[in-house]
């Protein structure tokens, strides 16, 4: 607000300048003698630091340029101050903690950087201790990996374990450096701990699009990482199977082993040559697998088709501006210049443009014709809103049809934004992210969770623990769609009412009810080389018998997704709420699967469900999914288990009965799912259901899905775990400075673990009063 560069939550004094920071937080403007030491930060070494202390961190890589945008910390208070790092410490640090901060070099990139420090202090003579926090690699088993197998031990002061549970939540992570913090609580002493460790998840690789590559040329293969890698570069061996090949090495320049290397972001390419034998053999084909020790996704092996026919060129077109750097948001009322190009490979052939300009749901109009090395004029005064350009590219003097292309942009108003917002729950600031569109989406920044093309977010709030994304086929791009964009909305899921209310649309008559209740998701997927392209849609409701998973087109109306046309399916996935395979997982099946929560669906380009209707590299696709209408209702169940914490159990097995927490005589269900936000193990038994939940949580949210009359219905099931002390902790007394633990209060714990396994066997124990001292156990 006064123009410091201080969000106005960190800044003491909004509206004077002078007075900016509280890095202690005691409401007063701080002066310069609050920090008590500055320390160079001069390598990925650990730094100590102690409780209170406020401590100027001063990275030494900066003096050459680059400024810190963003920075965060667990616990604690950070700031940003002349382009250092401010720490005030609290007075009960965690064993471990890293800060978080990104940077942005002169070039205009950025990096993520990580600063780790240490407690200087003593541990409390009582509090737990963790064992190794050290950094942990595994590799990425799907878009978001678990971890929670991966929680460190912990122990009290004698060396006994203790129970440790999740304290920052995300219990899935994305590939990529990842910090965590785990809690540790010992009951018996009523004391805690915390600490942060780092995961580094290492992605999965899959080759992209494209499958033919014609002889005389160069052939390019994509290779992509499903997200970020914890280290670079990445180095990804194809190997060349000559055996399920029928092209040998006369016909490519192929090694048997090529390395793709990866340098920085998810994708690399391997270039080769196609010789031209100027024989007619007829196509030929050429197959490559990633090598052994890669961590493979499900696009692990390549078929190339050679070609003997000329190459088709491919163009894409795009909008750049007057320094040549792609755009896709414009701002309104822009007074800069902004141009219509194409980017043509795979030909040297002289082509000729024929742009034409469509504004929301209107007509194609002309603009005008450029040779394929020149730049076409946007239109001025462009209206808020998207606008698509359409492109025809002729080659002259040859045979080729002509090849057609479209470029998305959005026209935007300019929004002030707020250093002290953060729209997209991702931990940075609106006004740091911008308006900008870094992965060309058409979703500004700090709307935009996620920076990789392939994805979506659903819904900004629901992901904050992550999942809820769609995901299409690696190297394409899924922007947001066209409805949404009618609504006003940034998520590809919109509900039915606002779209027949707001867009041109039509309600689908043949299910009026259900579309009004529905979630009608939509995109736009562009950059399409193949076919056809997948997409994997997370459903929130479940799927049920007879389910219809229903289309629009401008030129058929509504109708139901047609399987028999070559080039499209659907298929389903179990998954969990929010949670998919990626498209192409053998997790997916062609029969329709009561419960699912993933639905794949493939889409041939230009076929009969692209709203667009023409093969231009670009897929328009509106849909839902229809179930019959519910008669029944369900209310939200609550399940508690009591256990004594002095058991110092790992994890507790809890069973219970659906039929008995709902209101359905007789109960006639059947159970076809149980899951739960943490992704715990879980079995089920007729309608028994039988969780495992580790010691350390205090709850558990989840859903139980049971079928009834062909529908599948979701019930919100609570676990809530009580401590309940059978044995009195004040009673007991424990010499906390070493030595061994009272062989009495061993015994007691052994008769009562006992206890509880009879009292599961055979029916409830003797609850009796217990008195323990040094002395002995008595019983009241």
């Amino acid at each position: 607000m006064d123009g410091d560069g201080v969000p106005n939550a960190q800044d003491i004094s909004p509206e004077v300048a002078s007075e900016s920071h509280d890095i202690d937080g005691d409401g007063i403007a701080d002066d310069g003698s609050i920090v008590t030491r500055t320390v160079d930060i001069i390598s990925d070494q650990s730094y100590l630091i102690k409780p209170l202390e406020i401590v100027r961190f001063v990275p030494v890589s900066l003096a050459n340029g680059g400024s810190i945008s963003t920075a965060s910390v667990y616990q604690g208070r950070i700031s940003i101050v002349d382009n250092t790092l401010v720490y005030a410490a609290p007075l009960e640090l965690p064993q471990q903690l890293y800060i978080e901060y990104i940077v942005t070099l002169p070039d205009g990139s950025t990096e993520e950087r990580l600063l780790l420090l240490v407690s200087d202090s003593m541990v409390s003579s009582d509090s737990p201790r963790f064992i190794d926090v050290s950094p942990k690699d595994i590799q990425a088993v799907s878009l978001f990996t678990p971890i929670r197998d991966l929680a460190p031990e912990a122990t009290d002061v004698l060396g006994n374990p203790l129970p440790v549970s999740l304290d920052s939540n995300l219990v899935r992570l994305r590939p990529g450096n990842n910090v965590v913090y785990w809690r540790s609580k010992d009951s018996f002493r009523n004391t805690e701990q915390v600490t942060g460790q780092l995961i580094r998840i290492f992605p999965m690789v899959d080759f992209g699009q494209g499958l033919d590559i014609y002889e005389g040329t160069q052939a390019t293969v994509s290779v992509h990482l499903n997200g970020k890698s914890p280290t670079y570069p990445v180095i990804v061996p194809v190997v060349f199977d000559s055996i399920s090949s029928t092209s040998d090495e006369n016909d490519h320049l192929l090694l048997a082993v090529q390395n793709v290397v990866i340098n920085s972001g998810r994708e690399g390419k391997l270039v080769f040559d196609v010789v031209a034998d100027n024989r007619v053999e007829g196509a030929e084909t050429l197959t490559l697998l990633l090598g052994d020790n890669v961590n493979k996704g499900p696009k692990h092996r390549q078929v190339l088709t050679i070609q003997e026919t000329p190459v088709k060129p491919n163009v894409r077109a795009q909008v750049i501006d007057s320094l040549g750097e792609r755009q896709s948001l414009l701002p309104k009322g822009s007074e800069e210049p902004f141009y219509l190009e194409v980017v043509v490979s795979d030909s040297t052939i002289p082509m000729e443009l024929y742009w034409s300009h469509s504004y929301a749901q209107g007509e194609k109009a002309f603009i005008g014709v450029t040779m394929e090395d020149e730049l076409q004029l946007l239109p001025s005064s462009l209206a808020t809103g998207r606008h698509r350009f359409d492109v025809e590219a002729r080659p002259l003097d040859t045979t080729i049809d002509p090849i057609i292309s479209s470029v998305d942009i959005r026209v935007i108003d300019i929004t002030q934004l707020s250093l002290d917002a953060d729209s997209d729950n991702d931990g940075i600031p609106d006004q740091a992210e911008g308006l900008s569109d870094t992965d060309g989406d058409l979703i500004p920044d700090y709307l935009d969770a996620v920076d990789s093309c392939e994805l979506q977010i659903i819904d900004n709030e629901r992901a904050v623990n992550g999942g809820f994304v769609l995901q299409s086929s690696a190297g394409s791009c899924v922007m947001l769609g066209m409805v949404s964009e009618q609504v006003g909305d940034y998520s590809p899921y919109v509900e039915g009412q606002d779209v027949a209310t707001n867009t041109a649309i039509p309600v689908d008559d043949s299910y009026t009810a259900q579309f009004n209740d529905s979630d009608l998701s939509n995109f736009v997927i562009t950059n399409v080389l193949d076919e056809s392209v997948s997409i994997v849609l997370p459903l929130m409701t479940p799927y049920s018998e007879r389910g219809v998973f229903r289309k629009y087109t401008e030129a058929s109306g509504w109708f139901d997704f047609d399987t028999s046309e070559e080039g499209s399916e659907l298929r389903y996935a179990k998954g969990e709420l929010g949670f998919c395979p990626p498209p192409g997982a053998d997790d997916y099946q062609v029969e329709p699967l009561m419960g699912a929560n993933c639905l794949e669906v493939t889409i041939k380009d230009g076929g009969i469900h692209d709203s667009d209707g023409e093969r231009n590299g670009t897929i328009d696709d509106p849909a839902y999914m229809v179930y019959a209408e519910r008669k029944m209702t369900f209310s939200p169940i609550t399940v508690s288990h009591d256990y004594d914490p002095l058991l110092r159990l790992s994890e507790h097995e809890i069973e219970f009965d659906v039929c008995e927490y709902i209101d359905l005589v007789p109960c006639n269900i059947e159970l076809v799912g149980f899951e739960t936000l943490l992704g715990l193990p879980s079995s089920i038994n007729g309608t028994d259901v039988t969780v495992v939940v580790p010691a350390g949580e205090s709850s558990v949210e989840g859903r139980v899905l049971i079928l009834v009359d062909g529908m599948v219905y979701q019930l919100n099931t609570t676990i809530l775990l009580l401590e309940t002390f059978i044995i009195n902790p004040e009673a007991v007394k424990v010499d906390s400075t070493g030595g061994a633990t009272n062989p009495w209060l061993l015994w007691l714990l052994l008769v009562l673990a006992g206890v509880i396994t009879l009292n599961k066997m055979y029916g409830p124990p003797c609850y009796c009063n217990y008195n323990i001292s040094n002395n002995g156990v008595g019983l009241r």
